[in-house]
């Protein structure tokens, strides 16, 4: 129903954009969502059905002229940032507050998966399709389980 890439829609606690080294064989683009590899102090693309989540890649890996030191700018999440993502299902009331999974299509389009065998998003709202040019749009937060850099337990 709609294809964009996710993006920040409201409730940013941490606005914080760290810049971090990309894995120069596992490349992303900008608006994938990314996890931090501590074994190897690279930014990697998330792998299709992400256990952690450091945040949502602001340039394309191979663009490390972007910063003086040569790394890629990343928006960390934080477990009560409101994320759009787009869907193949229609957005209804009715998934609100339910933890569903996300769903890796393309070079830097995620997508909200009304499927619960591992779910990575909790449904806070959204827009349906009729009310919206560019199809529906589903506003979630990642699981704070799922969010990498949010040392906040809950």
């Amino acid at each position: 129903m709609s294809a964009f890439r996710p993006y920040y829609a409201r409730n940013i606690r941490s606005a914080h954009v760290g810049e971090y080294s990309p894995d120069p064989v596992n490349t992303f683009v900008q608006g994938d969502l990314v996890y931090y590899d501590t074994s190897t102090d690279y930014m990697r693309l998330c792998g299709a059905n992400p256990s952690l989540i450091a945040g949502i890649a602001e340039g394309n890996s191979s663009q490390t002229r972007l910063t003086p030191s040569g790394k890629i700018p990343i928006r960390q999440l934080q477990a009560d940032d409101i994320i759009a993502f787009p869907s193949d299902t229609d957005f209804s009331p009715t998934y609100i507050g339910d933890s569903l999974d996300v769903a890796y299509v393309s070079a830097g389009i995620w997508k909200l998966a009304v499927t619960t065998s591992n779910p990575r998003l909790l449904v806070v709202g959204g827009v349906p399709a009729a009310e919206n040019v560019d199809g529906t749009i589903w506003f979630c937060q990642v699981l704070a389980a799922n969010c990498q850099f949010d040392a906040v337990a809950s």
